[in-house]
């Protein structure tokens, strides 16, 4: 079973809290600590396949999971807009992508 992105987290002393998502794509907003919206992440959910690795001699087991964008992800697949206009319009492109580029491999 897939282990799904949470709807609110920390990153970096922000809070962010998902607005909305569908199978492919997710936007957040970024909140100070005063609860203040100050801009908006939109990416493509990666998916992590679970695996195993040997560290240090043990054998370390990762989960299936999908995975919040790295940071050499945004301007690509990841997108960090101040104003909610901007973060709808990389949410419809990034769905569309993603779409299309199934089709492709369909």
């Amino acid at each position: 079973m897939m282990k799904t992105l949470e709807t609110t987290f920390k990153r970096c002393g922000y809070t962010q809290n998902l607005v909305k998502r569908n199978r492919d794509v997710a936007m957040y907003t970024v909140e100070l600590p005063t609860g203040k919206i100050i801009g908006y992440e939109v990416f493509i959910i990666r998916e992590q396949k679970e695996f195993v690795r040997i560290i240090g001699g043990n054998e370390v087991r990762f989960e299936n999971k999908e995975l919040k964008p790295r940071n050499e992800d945004f301007g690509e697949t990841a997108f960090a807009p101040s104003v909610l206009e901007r973060a709808e319009e990389h949410f419809k492109t990034l769905t569309d992508r993603v779409k299309r580029r199934k089709k492709v491999t369909a």
